[in-house]
């Protein structure tokens, strides 16, 4: 068999379905990569283009998130491939035009020899179920804590009923019994106390009897349940506090859980946290994210902290911000959205 020759493999790679791009790293004097040229690409590439694709195009100039995309192709060029994950969003409509309203992409950046190349796959179908059982999932596991917090209630009451009351009423027919046999003085005491018991009964049966389940918030569940595997992996003590009666979408709550994975995961492993806060505000216009850890901090002018640039690039895709403050006493991180 005849090895593919150059001409034939570019035509193949033309006809595929996903974005390809071959980007020309560009270094500054002391050897850092600060841009990437645009080397060669595919008509899928090419379509999803707003502006013409033009040969030596540079990436901080054309792409929606420049610093963001740097921050792989530095990844790439050192670790050798990254993966990310990217979305077409209305914000990114003056750049690119993809063929559907909701694209989700999966993007390998992959050094192969002096170039960098970007290979976006879409992954719509798939995310689009995943977001659709995850919902389902967390639907369920709030139905079940629901229903065993009633159950839990129902005992409660039964147990107080059977018990706890009956033998306070019972007190309060054996002293009333025993006020004819008894001093004035004494009697007025024993009649306070009936009084008094009553009165514990009579709360009982408002303040217990009458339990109403507090539920958690679905936010609350879900950010609880995206802790969890740190947590048992690290022991790292994690509160999680919801506030308010707002109510956020499923990308809004998708991103969130993300946020606050990234954040916690990054204070135990390189800030040594030993507790984090995460607060969440929720009202009628906004959401607002607060994460903060006792770790010793980081410096927040590592521009291409992948970390970093995931958590704004996911605030802003939502027309919001992230504001990032760090001591040798702690972290802290506000992540705002709108809500409408």
């Amino acid at each position: 068999m005849e090895p593919i020759g150059a001409e034939d493999l570019f035509a193949i790679i033309d006809e595929l379905r996903e974005y390809v791009s071959v980007h020309t790293p560009v270094f500054d004097e002391s050897g850092l990569i600060i841009d990437a040229r645009l080397h060669t690409w595919n008509r899928a590439y090419a379509r999803v283009r707003v502006r013409p694709v033009v040969l030596g195009q540079l990436m901080m100039e054309e792409y929606h998130d420049p610093l963001d995309a740097m921050g792989y192709v530095n990844r790439a060029w050192n670790e050798g491939s990254v993966q990310q994950v990217f979305e077409f969003t209305p914000e990114t409509r003056e750049i690119y035009s993809p063929d559907r309203p909701f694209v989700f992409l999966n993007v390998l950046w992959q050094r192969v020899g002096s170039f960098v190349v970007e290979i976006g796959t879409d992954c719509s179908d798939l995310r689009g179920m995943e977001l659709d059982l995850e919902n389902q999932r967390f639907a369920v596991l709030e139905a079940s804590r629901a229903r065993t917090m009633a159950q839990q209630r129902e005992q409660i009451a039964r147990d107080l009923h059977d018990s706890t009351v009956q033998q306070l009423f019972a007190a309060c027919l054996f002293i009333e019994s025993m006020v004819e046999t008894l001093d004035t003085d004494t009697t007025d005491t024993a009649k306070h106390v009936v009084s008094i018991l009553a009165g514990v009964i009579e709360e009982i049966r408002r303040e217990v009897l009458d339990l109403r389940s507090v539920t958690p918030t679905v936010i609350e569940v879900e950010l609880r349940d995206a802790l969890r595997p740190i947590v048992d992996a690290t022991g790292v003590l994690c509160t999680v506090v919801v506030e308010g009666a707002g109510e956020c979408d499923p990308e809004i709550r998708s991103s969130m859980r993300a946020v606050v994975r990234e954040a916690v995961s990054n204070a135990v492993r390189h800030g040594d946290a030993q507790s984090v806060l995460v607060s969440v505000m929720l009202d009628e216009n906004r959401a607002e994210l607060i994460i903060a850890d006792d770790g010793h901090g980081f410096d927040t002018d590592a521009t291409f902290s992948a970390g970093i640039l995931d958590i704004r690039a996911r605030a802003e895709k939502f027309r919001g911000e992230a504001e990032f403050f760090s001591t040798a006493r702690g972290t802290t991180i506000k992540w705002r959205v709108p809500l409408h």
